[in-house]
């Protein structure tokens, strides 16, 4: 008896790998729009369910919608520092789109809509929702919350918790011990705060458009 459950397990776990890499090999080959499982970088242009891989890309020759948890082993946020933190011109229907969770070590995603989170770099074109890492870098526009040793940002709607806190323009509030956004429309609270008028201890604010 014993036997035949562990015979009837592995034929079970055998069908369950045919199927899974059945539809990886699919959705890359066939550019199927719609796959459960699939491995990245990849050029299906739409998942919903899960994308696994060592890294995915922020730009494509076809733009890629996943929807769902998107997890990246090693990412391609290491490759921010030789960005110069551009924004390469890229608008928000050049990039690819992520919708739910994404988690690497390093991130360099294209459009995030919900929780993305890193240990080390985290970077985004686009963002809504809550930032988590130790590094965090938006290209272009932030909507939301960010928690990060130090944040930098182009253009920063919403909360920003951090050690140093740095943006070109800011509607919200900024949180740490040194805040600097050369435009300020918003709150900021920490030890030095620096804005495009004054630099205050403590907390320093601005309320009209410059």
């Amino acid at each position: 008896m014993t036997h035949y459950k562990m015979t009837v397990k592995r034929t079970i776990l055998g069908l369950l790998l045919i199927l899974f890499v059945s539809i990886n090999l699919f959705g890359q080959d066939s550019l199927i729009r719609r796959s459960i499982i699939c491995f990245t970088p990849t050029k299906a242009n739409k998942i919903n369910g899960i994308a696994i891989g060592l890294w995915n890309r922020p730009e494509s020759q076809i733009i890629q919608n996943f929807n769902g948890l998107n997890f990246e082993v090693l990412g391609s946020g290491w490759a921010t520092p030789f960005l110069g933190l551009d924004d390469a011109g890229y608008t928000e229907n050049d990039l690819h789109k992520i919708n739910g969770l994404s988690f690497g070590l390093t991130l360099l995603n294209g459009r995030m809509n919900g929780l993305t989170i890193s240990p080390t770099i985290n970077t985004t074109f686009f963002f809504n929702g809550v930032k988590i890492g130790l590094f965090n870098f938006d290209l272009n526009k932030s909507n939301g919350v960010q928690l990060g040793l130090v944040n930098a940002n182009d253009e920063n709607n919403g909360l920003i918790i951090g050690i140093y806190n740095k943006a070109v323009k800011t509607r919200g509030l900024q949180i740490g011990l040194v805040n600097k956004s050369d435009e300020l429309r918003g709150l900021q609270i920490g030890l030095i705060n620096i804005n495009g008028t004054r630099t205050l201890p403590l907390i320093n604010w601005r309320t009209k458009r410059k």
